[in-house]
């Protein structure tokens, strides 16, 4: 269940394919859709806050390793998909960060041919958990330069 916001060009495309995705909603999902739609939006603005506060966490951080990442704040979701600028492919790149600094990324080439050279990082969890990521990844970082 979902829905979708956006320019009336991109809805006319989803259109041609809507189908597949929205006749086999079952019954509870659709009446979960609507009670969530119509009930309290204090969660949705709680969440809102909450995660704006840990993508600018998870930016804050990543300023500080400009040498290893070009990054762009989002403003719609909760990841941050930033380029890699060291020699190494992004797949090599999650690999190493998660033997040698126990940190879990998503090779960008997950996601089709235009995310090589990238990783998704995900501010969903804590900032706690976001603080000690970004801090695990710097302190990778500096050692790998040394």
């Amino acid at each position: 269940m979902g829905y979708v916001y956006s320019q009336e060009e991109v809805i006319n495309q989803m259109v041609k394919v809507h189908d597949a995705f929205v006749v086999t909603a079952s019954t509870i999902s659709q009446r979960a859709a609507l009670y969530a739609l119509q009930g309290s939006q204090d969660d949705v603005q709680y969440f809102r806050r909450e995660y704006q506060k840990r993508r600018d966490v998870m930016c804050e951080c990543l300023s500080t390793l400009d040498d290893l990442f070009e990054a762009y704040k989002p403003h719609g979701a909760y990841y941050i998909f930033p380029k890699i600028k060291i020699p190494l492919d992004d797949y090599e790149f999650s690999i190493r960060l998660l033997k040698e600094a126990h940190v879990v990324v998503v090779p960008g080439s997950a996601f089709g041919p235009n995310g090589s050279g990238h990783v998704r990082l995900c501010f969903c969890v804590s900032e706690d958990d976001i603080t000690e990521g970004m801090r695990r990844i710097q302190e990778w970082w500096r050692k790998e330069k040394e």
